[in-house]
């Protein structure tokens, strides 16, 4: 049998009012929380045509990776990973 002590019941009179507002409080606030939010009323906007923007010459890409140290395996492979992968990319 699973026991909560004493500490957790209400005691005298006063202590059930008080459990009893707040939880009374509680269910207020609750309900007073999930009321549905008023629906938005949208005016159609004219659409505006998307203009091309051109693409860039050169994209630049950085990758942050150690290159020395214990742990100089990991960055390398790191590293030649993205410029087989610029690579690949470029390619196409």
């Amino acid at each position: 049998m699973i026991s909560l002590g004493n500490r957790f019941q209400p005691g005298p009179v006063i202590g059930k009012r008080i459990f009893m507002v707040l939880a009374l409080l509680t269910i207020v606030a609750g309900l007073v929380a999930c009321k549905p939010a008023p629906t938005p009323t949208l005016t159609p906007a004219t659409p505006v045509p998307p203009t091309p923007t051109p693409a860039p010459a050169e994209l630049k890409v950085a990758i942050l990776v150690t290159l020395s140290g214990d742990v100089a395996t990991y960055g390398e492979s790191t590293r030649d990973g993205a410029f087989l992968a610029i690579d690949e990319w470029n390619a196409k």
